[in-house]
């Protein structure tokens, strides 16, 4: 098996190549189906609770990557508060119907944790990638460790240097777009968006 690549996120296409498994169960305990397995480790990044974050992910995950990467979502969440705060709840449902490119930047914790429980199981190639419910494209990697299933973000030195780069940036690109977005002018939520550097 080739060197395993960072599959936090994975684009649509490669799903092609991968069987679909049959959802697991909503209660299941963390770790007993890759949905629950998904679901421990995205409601710790939610939390921002990196011990938590650790317990759930696979004991080789570079603790400077799950951090940097809980960081990214802090600063998304709170983007997304904004803007439902300048343009509504229902502006933001409306748009996401159309805009499969910025769906993920409008999604609440909540959302998070629903796309992932009752997500997509699929396999091939050596892997199980949960497909969030929702969100084409985004899923967690999953592997079994020692009989216990956990969230995989593995990668070379390289890899994970080159996520945390674009990890750290969307960061300083949410904070800075929150900051900003109280004196922006656009009349909708599909105004603001197609400005240039929104995306």
């Amino acid at each position: 098996m080739s060197r395993r690549h960072l599959r936090l996120v994975f684009v649509t296409g490669l799903f092609a190549m991968l069987a679909v498994v049959p959802r697991g169960r909503a209660e299941d305990a963390a770790g007993a189906t890759p949905q629950a397995a998904a679901h421990a480790f995205m409601a710790a990044a939610n939390k921002g609770d990196i011990a938590a974050i650790k317990a759930a992910a696979t004991p080789n995950a570079d603790e400077e990557t799950l951090r940097v990467w809980a960081e990214m979502l802090k600063a998304k969440y709170a983007f997304r508060d904004a803007l439902e705060k300048k343009f509504g709840l229902k502006a933001i449902q409306d748009y996401r119907k159309v805009s499969e490119g910025y769906a993920y930047q409008l999604v609440t914790p909540e959302e998070e944790l629903d796309g992932v429980k009752n997500g997509t199981v699929k396999t091939g190639n050596g892997r199980t990638i949960v497909q969030k419910k929702g969100q084409p494209g985004q899923g967690v990697s999953v592997v079994q460790v020692n009989g216990e299933r956990k969230a995989d973000l593995t990668g070379t030195p390289e890899q994970l240097a080159k996520a945390n780069k674009r990890n750290k940036e969307k960061t300083e690109r949410f904070k800075k777009r929150t900051k900003e977005l109280p004196a922006d002018t656009s009349k909708d939520i599909a105004e603001f968006f197609n400005k240039p550097g929104q995306g």
